[in-house]
């Protein structure tokens, strides 16, 4: 794909462009031999001046499927992007790819945030949708101790979704990055949610889900994880057979593994993630409002909502 240029593509005839499109895995042998492909080289046109001009913005690439610095897992999944457009950074590294509903429970939220802590102190970069909920909660975690976080989008950067620009700039500004197979102004349509949580279920070689509901976008996660041959865990606070956690309890009935953290999962899986002092939250009895303050200003704790975590002292 790298050796092709726009204006090869746009010289195709629409034989020869389909039969480009099938050597390089973008479309399959049946969709071309049933016909159904529609070629307009007027929308080729149109949309590769767009993403020419997108690109020659500081900050935006594109990776194809082939390329040495396209997300290593992701290119052996069922079916991955043959372009992923990047604002920030492409993953360098083996990643950890995170899920979970946008009407967590209390508690929940909470250890979204310490996970997303803990994974971030130990080196270890997080991949999620940023949805509301869990998602944003892990990844604020992931930016308040200086890691590193991407996000699959449904739809272009120029879309606001999800509507969290601060979390968005600062996933960025902390080395992070935003990453979708469409074109920069493409709105989120239902297919491109599915196409979303495919890439996310395989650009790591674990996911973790937080808690989800029986009905929940989750489990939709999880089967295509499982499909694609990635290990599934659940978070104990997804484990417990509740309303709000019933899709997840469900896969811990069929044999998903159950953690209390990252540290845990560093443990099962050490070969791939680092694994270092896990984060605890805190009590904050004998400590004064003075002496939580400090430690907050010095790094040595961070407050999320009303609670104190850190990876240096403290109890659960």
């Amino acid at each position: 794909m790298t050796g092709v240029t726009i204006s090869q593509i746009l010289g195709f005839t629409r034989a020869s462009f389909v039969e480009f499109l099938v050597e390089n895995g973008i479309v399959s042998q049946t969709a071309a031999c049933a016909g159904i492909l529609k070629f307009d080289p007027f929308v080729v046109e149109r949309d590769a001046q767009m993403l020419s001009s997108w690109l020659s913005i500081g900050g935006h690439e594109v990776v194809f499927l082939g390329d040495s610095d396209y997300p290593r897992y992701l290119a052996m999944g069922d079916s991955p992007p043959y372009r992923l457009c990047v604002v920030g950074s492409i993953p360098a590294a083996v990643t950890l790819s995170v899920a979970g509903t946008r009407t967590p429970t209390g508690l929940t939220v909470c250890e979204c945030y310490r996970f997303g802590l803990d994974a971030a102190l130990n080196g270890t970069g997080i991949v999620s949708s940023l949805s509301a909920g869990c998602d944003q909660a892990c990844a604020q975690g992931v930016v308040d101790a200086g890691g590193r976080c991407w996000v699959l989008l449904p739809c272009g950067p120029e879309y606001p979704y999800p509507a969290c620009p601060r979390l968005r700039d600062a996933i960025i500004g902390r080395g992070g990055g935003l990453l979708f197979p469409h074109l920069p102004s493409d709105v989120p349509r239902k297919w491109h949610f599915h196409q979303r949580n495919d890439a996310l279920a395989g650009i790591s070689p674990w996911l973790v889900l937080f808690q989800g509901g029986a009905a929940s976008g989750v489990l939709l996660c999880a089967d295509s994880a499982l499909r694609q041959g990635r290990d599934v865990a659940v978070h104990r606070c997804g484990a417990a057979d509740l309303p709000s956690s019933r899709g997840t309890h469900s896969l811990v009935g069929d044999g998903a593994v159950v953690i209390d953290g990252y540290s845990r999962l560093a443990e099962i899986s050490s070969e791939l993630y680092r694994r270092g002092e896990g984060v605890r939250r805190i009590a904050s009895g004998g400590l004064s409002s003075v002496d939580l303050r400090r430690g907050e200003l010095n790094g040595a704790l961070y407050r999320y909502r009303n609670a104190w975590y850190s990876s240096d002292y403290g109890q659960n």
